[in-house]
């Protein structure tokens, strides 16, 4: 038997709405920590829920820990977002329009990129159409950037904080970033010329496991024709791994780009 989809609402919340948590006044630290989690994982329109609560739950980190990194992915999101919005209005609006992509469908009917992984319970039917803005490649790969380059709660400093916010500022110049792709490239460009390790720059913006679970590959050979022509740092290093580099790695391999 076929397990059901959720809601498109839930929870007070619209699927994949990216609201801060307990803003609906729903004491949400009193709720249990499985529905702490399957909140946080609804407004990030995660489509794996329960797969990302079994892993932290190997992990030792527990539903505390899968909890806090959708919070933190969630915040990484603002501040990249915030930070965008005077140096760049254009693509601020681009980055915050709540308008999902279509997914690709051909004249028959059926769609040339069907949604990958994905549990329905985890999600709302219109993940099946629609890629939500959480989940588009920017979407999903920004604020994970961000965190790369500031660490994590615990190895987080100001000077980290600032170095990414200034980065993503840089990256933001409207001269070089006319649309999303090209800010993400230039956003990890920048973080692989500042220092960052390129090999996990490459694993955010070119995920494998993203990749398996929005099928987006027309979008994906558009970023690596993108980071080809401008971004000689992340193309160099990522034409000099080898296909088993990038699954140990979870970089997506996508073969020749013209």
């Amino acid at each position: 038997m076929s397990q059901e989809y959720g809601p498109r609402e839930q929870y007070g919340r619209t699927f994949s709405d990216n609201k801060i948590l307990g803003d609906n006044g729903d004491n949400f630290f009193d709720l249990s920590l499985d529905e702490q989690v399957n909140i946080s994982a609804f407004s990030e329109g995660c489509p794996v829920r329960e797969k990302v609560k079994a892993r932290y739950i190997v992990s030792g980190e527990g539903l505390e820990g899968a909890r806090d990194r959708y919070g933190a992915v969630r915040m990484a999101r603002y501040e990249v977002i915030d930070a965008v919005k005077d140096v760049n209005p254009t693509l601020y609006a681009q980055l915050t329009s709540p308008n999902p992509i279509s997914r690709l469908i051909c004249p028959s009917g059926n769609y040339i990129e069907p949604v990958g992984e994905h549990e329905p319970v985890s999600v709302s039917q219109s993940h099946i159409h629609n890629i939500d803005p959480n989940n588009t490649p920017w979407g999903y790969a920004n604020p994970r950037l961000f965190l790369t380059i500031t660490g994590d709660s615990n190895s987080r400093t100001p000077e980290s904080s600032f170095k990414a916010l200034m980065l993503v500022e840089v990256a933001a110049d409207p001269k070089k970033s006319t649309n999303p792709i090209e800010f993400l490239v230039n956003f990890g460009e920048l973080a692989a010329n500042s220092g960052v390790d390129v090999d996990q720059i490459l694993k955010v913006i070119m995920s494998n496991g993203y990749l398996k679970e929005e099928n987006t590959h027309v979008l994906f050979r558009e970023l690596l024709s993108i980071i080809k022509n401008h971004a000689p740092k992340l193309w160099n290093r990522y034409t000099n791994l080898t296909p088993e580099d990038k699954a140990r790695l979870g970089i997506a391999e996508l073969g020749t780009i013209k």
